[in-house]
């Protein structure tokens, strides 16, 4: 890949040709700052909290959109830069009602932070702090429009990543306000609640139900794993706080949904109402009543034996867990036991990767609700049809939440 030489704060930075400076100077570990810019979606240019000054150039640019060339030289906080700054985030605290005491986000807040970090400690443009609307009609979380610094990464993400669009912006000026659809409440809305804006919103304007106020970033700790909703295997980030659950973000580093998740990976295990099962059950007069794990085993035997000599066939695949309890389950059973080997020629073959629906310019779908079954695979869809152009083809006898998009 053809580089480029820059210059940064005096250091001396190989960039990437078609980086922009902000991309570049992470890369050599210099940090600007941002707010509207994240790196899952586009750069946007709107905050301006990230304004560098460059060599020759006649006034500031926004690092997140200005490209790199050969023998730039940028500065990152020389004093112009830092009062354009400085006059931003006045800007930002004057335009919305921002008390940090109250905010769910105190501590983790990028606004807050930024404030800290230039010194900001009264509001230099008073204004009369007039009430703003609180959108409490999700079942996940609120929109709270007060604390809204209008950056839109809630409205890109909702466009760039799930290809939904549900979310916008309307009016103009001091009055605007980020709308989903028509302007109707957000819990009316197209909005699948997949939470991928709730995540990648850098103040509190989107809280959390379940997690608010429950524990900043340094009280917690984050775990790595899989989400077990669909076969997807979407990466999540368990957020724990001693030894309780708090929520489930998506990690960014997965190469296979790179940071987003559907309401069944995000939310649903959170929201868990049914008991869980707490002892073996076995079926007797007609209903489930306690057991010990032998006679439930015993029934569960009776019950297969009963059909007959039984065959029971095991992929190669399957985990050593799984394994381990198909052979116990059907072991007892006098079932003959056998694996997939060698593998069938229709299994043996390289399995796809969602990172093929983003290039795909057909989508034919057979039998299943990609909108409702496994959602992460639906939003690549999504996303190739309404950004890129290309074509939906739907088959099958039931209803699908994909067939808006289906041409």
């Amino acid at each position: 890949m053809a580089t480029v030489n820059i210059t940064i704060n005096g250091q001396k930075v190989l960039a990437k040709a078609g980086q922009t400076v902000l991309e570049a100077a992470l890369d050599a570990g210099i940090d600007i700052p941002r707010l509207c810019h994240h790196p899952a979606v586009k750069p946007y240019g709107a905050c301006r909290v990230c304004l560098v000054e460059i060599t020759g150039q006649r006034t500031l640019h926004p690092a997140c959109t200005f490209p790199v060339s050969e023998g730039m030289e940028v500065f990152t906080e020389t004093p112009k830069v830092v009062e354009a700054r400085r006059f931003v985030l006045y800007l930002l605290f004057s335009e919305r009602n921002h008390y940090c005491m109250y905010c769910q986000m105190s501590g983790d807040c990028e606004l807050q932070a930024l404030a800290y970090r230039y010194g900001l400690d009264y509001w230099k443009y008073p204004r009369p702090f007039t009430p703003l609307p609180v959108d409490a009609s999700r079942t996940y979380f609120v929109m709270d429009h007060n604390r809204c610094i209008l950056c839109r990464r809630c409205v890109r993400a909702c466009g760039e990543l799930v290809g939904n669009y549900t979310l916008g912006v309307r009016q103009r000026g001091a009055n605007t306000m980020i709308c989903a659809d028509l302007n109707v409440p957000f819990g009316e809305s197209t909005c699948l609640s997949c939470g991928t804006c709730l995540q990648v919103c850098p103040t509190g304007a989107l809280m959390d139900r379940h997690s608010a106020y429950r524990g900043l970033e340094k009280d917690v700790e984050r775990v790595k794993s899989v989400c077990a909703a669909c076969s997807v295997g979407c990466g999540v980030e368990l957020v724990v706080r001693q030894g309780h659950l708090l929520r489930i973000e998506g990690d960014w580093n997965a190469p296979v949904n790179k940071g987003l998740l559907c309401e069944l990976g995000r939310f649903k295990p959170l929201f868990e109402g049914r008991n869980r099962v707490r002892t073996p059950l076995a079926r007797r007069d007609g209903a489930l009543k306690d057991a010990t794990g032998d006679e439930a085993l015993a029934a569960a035997a009776k019950g297969l034996k009963a059909g007959g000599a039984a065959v029971a066939l095991a992929s190669p695949r399957a985990t050593n867990e799984a394994l381990n309890a198909f052979v116990r389950t059907f072991g007892r059973l006098g079932a003959r036991l056998g694996s997939l080997t060698p593998v069938p020629e229709f299994l043996a073959k390289p399995e796809g990767s969602l990172a093929a629906l983003d290039e795909a310019d057909l989508y034919v779908v057979v039998g299943v609700d990609l909108g409702k079954e496994f959602q992460v695979a639906g939003f690549a869809v999504r996303r190739g049809v309404t950004n890129r152009g290309a074509r939906l083809v739907l088959l099958g006898d039931g209803k699908s939440d994909l067939a808006r998009f289906a041409r």
